[in-house]
């Protein structure tokens, strides 16, 4: 689903980047995880993909759901973004 946050319910998520023998697991998200955030917080496109490595279940939030939370918690909006640039810095950095 485009423009969407996934948080990990149970099961673990791999973050992947390339695709075939150029595949890398950049890192692996556990039960409570979120992905999708950078997208939300900072902007720009899709940075890597989710593969499940085990069942797994995970909740989709709305692009517009989760920018409306945002704007209610603008002291939560500041921390998700920081570690959003964070994690993308690391992730361009593996790829």
């Amino acid at each position: 689903m485009p423009h969407s946050q996934r948080q990990t319910l149970s099961g673990r998520i791999d973050v992947v980047r390339g695709s075939g023998d150029d595949r890398i697991v950049v890192a692996t998200l556990e039960e409570g995880s979120l992905a999708g955030e950078v997208t939300h917080a900072i902007g720009g496109g899709r940075i890597a993909s989710l593969v499940a490595a085990v069942t797994s279940t995970v909740a989709v939030v709305t692009r517009d759901d989760y920018l409306a939370f945002l704007a209610e918690h603008p002291e939560t909006a500041e921390d998700i973004a920081a570690a959003a640039r964070l994690r993308r810095n690391r992730t361009h950095a593996t790829a």
